[in-house]
């Protein structure tokens, strides 16, 4: 069996891009024939965080004969995050170290029970200057972390690819247009023969597409079929390498055709008038035809130094209960913020709701999102496009809190009370973001309920930009007070 772990260049991924997220474990069975794979590998994790998850115990179940390919680097660099980061620069020796930790957790482990470690150095992120260099490269303050893994692999004395060097190769002979096409792509756009094609604006330097994964899966057969490792026997003969012809648009990819909002130009109407062009109020997705002729009693607007959103209760024959959450439909009153995508930053807002009736699938709290509308043709539709939420939202008989909707599901959390909202519930939400990772806190009833989402996707239609926002659906009208926007600086690259 070959056992792999790693981050995000290494693992599989579900969304729909135009050419999608494909770590290069994905494609190893292309390349090795009459081997078991297991890809543990998974996105936003690090050498020292992968430790902590349910797929490392799945490792540890390595036996006699088995391989693992380990391919991790990405992560371990993060220095502003202490979960996650591993210094280069240290030794084998010294716990907390990128070496110590590769060494004691993963190959001493897979050498004890006589199985076969091999590692790898991660991949280049695209530059588009072509000179790559720093972080591009992987070279930090706290070290080249391709050369701790080649002198590790060397100290320990098991082979290495080294994926850092074949990616630079590859990067720099193709240049930075033709290198876009090995790599994720978020979105499409319609050419001048009315074709449509790869939006490279939308690319993700970091992360590779099938192709790319493809690529760097069959240079890690080629390069262990020079080696004397027992894996040889097991490389598919004749080893062919992959061309653009292997690149093909996603199966599910849709066009839609988006512009960032433009804050400063929003003319509100009254019952949307936040007074600001920091926070701007709206109504959009499943909230009924006209929203923004006439409101259908949905309200997100400022009021005495305190903001209103959600649906004004009137009779149901003059405002019918539209907005909801549900698993396939989505429709808000909401107060957005228009944050950087590059930006680490700590939101609090505390609520209180003012006037409800209890129905289900309504909901109310703090989300970051992907995308926010004000154009009067768009924010009618259907928009069930990626946030994270603390917050609540209400079943049958229970509250969930914490939720977040990922390529158009609706994913809850574990966190379930019993009971349905009323008047003067009370609670305080925490959206803190590091990098890409997001963690999210609602307090209440003095409980702390938390949960925290790795490397989430904002950036399948905003690329620029992502947007924290109070949020309130059907029949909840809820105000929220003590806001605070605390900017943490610029958030280190995947």
């Amino acid at each position: 069996m070959i056992y792999i772990v790693g981050d995000s260049t290494v693992s599989e991924f579900n969304e729909v891009y135009f050419y999608k997220r494909c770590g290069w474990g994905c494609e190893i069975g292309t390349y090795f024939k009459g081997l078991e794979i297991k890809n543990l590998a998974m996105s936003g994790r690090s050498s020292l965080s992968f430790i902590k998850e349910t797929n490392y115990q799945e490792f540890l179940k390595i036996k006699e004969g088995d391989f693992l390919f380990i391919g991790f680097g990405h992560n371990d660099e993060k220095d502003d995050d202490p979960d996650r980061f591993t210094s280069a620069n240290l030794d084998i020796n010294t716990k907390g170290s990128f070496k110590y930790t590769l060494f004691n957790y993963y190959i001493k482990i897979a050498k004890e029970r006589k199985a076969y470690p091999i590692l790898c150095t991660p991949i280049v992120r695209l530059d588009n200057t072509n000179e790559y260099v720093g972080k591009n490269i992987h070279i930090t303050k706290n070290g080249d972390y391709r050369k701790a893994i080649i002198e590790l692999a060397k100290e320990v004395n098991i082979d290495y690819v080294d994926l850092t060097s074949i990616s630079l190769e590859v990067a720099k002979r193709l240049g930075y247009e033709k290198s876009c096409l090995m790599h994720a792509i978020t979105k499409g756009k319609i050419d001048e023969n009315n074709n449509l094609v790869p939006d490279i604006n939308s690319v993700d330097p970091t992360h590779i597409n099938t192709l790319g994964a493809k690529y760097f899966a069959y240079s890690i057969a080629k390069e262990l079929s020079f080696t004397n490792n027992p894996i040889k026997k097991y490389i598919v003969n004749p080893l062919i390498k992959p061309t653009f012809d292997d690149l093909v648009m996603d199966e599910g990819y849709k066009f839609v055709s988006y512009i960032a909002p433009d804050f400063d130009a929003y003319k509100p109407k009254e019952w949307f008038d936040t007074k600001s062009k920091t926070y701007v109020g709206t109504a959009f997705g499943d909230t009924g035809r006209g929203t923004f002729d006439r409101s259908n009693g949905f309200v997100a607007k400022e009021f005495e130094n305190k903001f209103i959103v959600g649906q004004i209760l009137k009779n149901e024959s003059e405002y019918t209960p539209l907005g909801k959450i549900s698993l396939n439909s989505e429709g808000v009153a909401i107060i957005g913020r228009k944050i950087p995508s590059n930006k680490n930053f700590t939101f609090e807002a505390c609520a209180k709701i003012i006037d409800c009736s209890p129905i289900p699938q309504a909901g109310f709290g703090v989300s970051l999102r992907d995308d926010f509308y004000l154009d009067l043709k768009i924010a009618d539709k259907t928009i069930t496009s990626n946030y994270v939420a603390a917050g609540f939202v209400s079943e049958k008989d229970n509250l969930v809190i914490n939720y977040s909707r990922a390529n158009s599901q609706l994913v809850k959390t574990d966190n379930k009370i019993e009971g349905e909202f009323h008047n003067n519930l009370e609670a305080k939400f925490i959206i803190k973001r590091l990098g890409q990772v997001v963690y999210v806190t609602t307090i209440y009833d003095n409980v702390e309920y938390k949960n925290t989402f790795t490397d989430f996707d904002f950036t399948q239609i905003d690329k620029s930009n992502i947007y924290i926002s109070l949020f309130a659906t059907r029949n909840t009208l809820v105000e929220f007070s003590e806001i605070k926007f605390i900017d943490e600086g610029i958030a280190q690259e995947a």
